[in-house]
């Protein structure tokens, strides 16, 4: 087996600022300490169980009062909205 370090890039996946891995030391947008994932989660979880609802009924009631909405549910869904708004 070669021994010599390989000169492919590391993958930027878990990478912080300026390249650097992720660790104590890694600030983000100018926090001291990363946010527990735990927690990120959790407050992604709970916006969408609080939030959805609400949504969706504005939704309806746009629709219902003529204005053009767009229903994304998936990444086709997504990729084909994008194309279309792009498109002259």
């Amino acid at each position: 087996m070669d021994s010599r370090r390989s000169t492919l890039p590391r993958s930027p996946a878990n990478a912080g600022p300026n390249g650097r891995r992720a660790g104590s030391n890694t600030r983000f947008a100018g926090l001291g300490e990363p946010a527990a994932t735990e927690a990120s989660f959790k407050t992604l979880w709970d916006t969408e169980r609080e939030w959805t609802p609400t949504i969706l009924v504005n939704i309806d009631e746009a629709e219902t009062a003529g204005v053009e909405t767009a229903r994304i549910g998936s990444v086709d869904s997504l990729d084909a909205f994008r194309e279309a708004m792009v498109r002259p």
